[in-house]
């Protein structure tokens, strides 16, 4: 899509992406090329997951699937 992807680092050395992904409060999306946290996000966003957080409580999402972010959060549907 010719974005720009940023990372936002704490103070502490905290990445500020992970925090809202372990959060639930945010949804990993890998684009054509890997980046550099793709592994890191992916298993946070799957610890948020099943610990039933933010996006992912019940019943944001009731099933936890791609299918269904896609109905909850329509503008992460990509696009042909």
């Amino acid at each position: 899509y010719g974005r720009l992807l940023g990372y936002v680092h704490l103070q502490d050395g905290r990445n500020f992406n992970q925090l809202m992904l372990e959060e639930g409060l945010a949804h990993e999306e890998q684009y054509a090329h890997r980046y550099k946290y793709v592994d890191a996000f992916k298993a946070t966003e799957a610890r948020a997951i099943a610990a039933k957080k933010g996006i992912w409580k019940d019943p944001a999402c009731a099933e936890e699937s791609r299918i269904t972010v896609h109905k909850v959060l329509p503008w992460l549907q990509k696009k042909s």
